[in-house]
């Protein structure tokens, strides 16, 4: 899963943020010395699930991105309880709906339509108390398919198809009609 293309949308069409988005790197490593410019978003990776993959004649199988956008604000001093910042969060979630619901990113080509599914607030250390963080989780479906697998390139290695020979039986109840082929066939 690649999260540039994320960032770079929510930085594009979210106009609040400033272009105040980053990516895991920059989660990661904030602490007290490093403070952004409030409000910012962070995308993160979340994992990948998998349903189980079809190789009879080509690889498919469909899985499931998952990444979170971490929203933060800035909380005053006079709203201690986070109730201005949380309702100034509901505007920003809007704004990171309007910009990736639905987003076909389109790498692969077999990529669907970015959903929505969760969201939580965060209390974490990496957030003092001058923060409110609101994690929005999304997904989006994505197709693997042979062209990208080992499966490919070791049918690509395959010598070219010369001929085939085919012979059929017709079975019976008895063991000696088993023996007689009924039909053959040959191509070149």
């Amino acid at each position: 899963m690649k999260l540039a293309p994320i960032i770079e949308c929510l930085r594009e069409n979210c106009p609040s943020f400033e272009r105040r988005v980053f990516g895991a790197y920059a989660w990661f490593n904030i602490d007290d010395s490093v403070s952004p410019a409030m409000p910012c978003a962070f995308v993160l990776p979340s994992g990948v699930t998998a349903e189980t993959a079809t190789t009879s004649t080509k690889y498919r199988q469909p899985i499931e991105n998952h990444f979170s956008i971490n929203i933060c604000v800035s909380l005053t001093s006079d709203d201690a309880l986070g109730k201005t910042g949380h309702d100034y969060l509901e505007d920003l979630k809007e704004e990171v709906f309007k910009a990736v619901l639905g987003l076909p990113l389109g790498y692969p080509e077999q990529t669907n339509r970015i959903i929505y599914f969760e969201s939580q607030s965060v209390n974490t250390s990496a957030c003092n108390r001058a923060r409110l963080v609101e994690t929005l989780d999304f997904a989006y479906g994505e197709l693997l398919v042979g062209s990208i697998t080992a499966q490919q390139r070791i049918i690509d290695a395959l010598p070219v198809l010369q001929s085939v020979r085919l012979k059929a039986k017709d079975f019976s109840t008895t063991d000696e009609d088993d023996k007689l082929v009924t039909a053959e066939l040959l191509t070149k």
